[in-house]
């Protein structure tokens, strides 16, 4: 009798994976993780101003008492992703890049027949969030936007690193652009 070594063999990688554990996925180390409605945060001066489309990353460090480091608050604003959609944001920290990773995602939306679905429009988002504790005075920042279904020969492939860079806290706040978006996000 030949042994069944193809069920072992998945059982053995299940449990060292962690899938069949129930393994929560990775938090982040990020708080006040947000992102808005169609139209951003502030959808009223956006509807007052619709002519402004730059998608921006701006930051702003809170320095904290006794020297204890930096809260570090981002906002990437205008991000033109379709109307429907499930969106999340974390921030990651690479010990050996000693790099801090924003990433960022939408994931169509699950329908109730089990299906993922899109809408056909385009609409202006915005993330946020906070990054807690952060001792340095410089550090290195990378925005990464992931579209879960994009199509893998999309141009950019996803997921797409938007920016990178460093950020002097010292200097308080600062703005970044990532890039102008097209007249079709409403």
């Amino acid at each position: 009798m030949k042994p069944n070594f193809t069920i072992a063999t998945l059982m053995l990688i299940c449990i060292l994976d962690g899938a069949c554990q129930g393994k929560a996925e990775d938090p982040g180390i990020g708080q006040h993780e947000g992102v808005s409605e169609c139209g951003g945060f502030d959808a009223q001066s956006r509807k007052d101003d619709p002519s402004d489309l730059t998608q921006k990353l701006s930051w702003m460090a809170t320095e904290l008492p006794d020297n204890q480091g930096y809260t570090v608050a981002f906002l990437h604003q205008n991000l033109c992703l379709n109307c429907c959609g499930e969106h999340g944001v974390k921030i990651f920290y690479n010990e050996q890049s000693d790099l801090y990773s924003i990433q960022e995602s939408d994931a169509p939306l699950l329908t109730s027949d089990g299906q993922y679905d899109r809408c056909l429009c385009d609409c202006l988002y915005d993330y946020s969030v906070e990054l807690p504790g952060v001792t340095a005075t410089k550090i290195t920042v990378e925005l990464v936007l992931d579209i879960t279904d994009a199509s893998p020969d999309s141009s950019p492939t996803y997921p797409h690193q938007l920016w990178q860079g460093m950020l002097d806290l010292t200097q308080g706040e600062g703005e970044i652009i990532i890039g102008e978006n097209g007249s079709g996000c409403i």
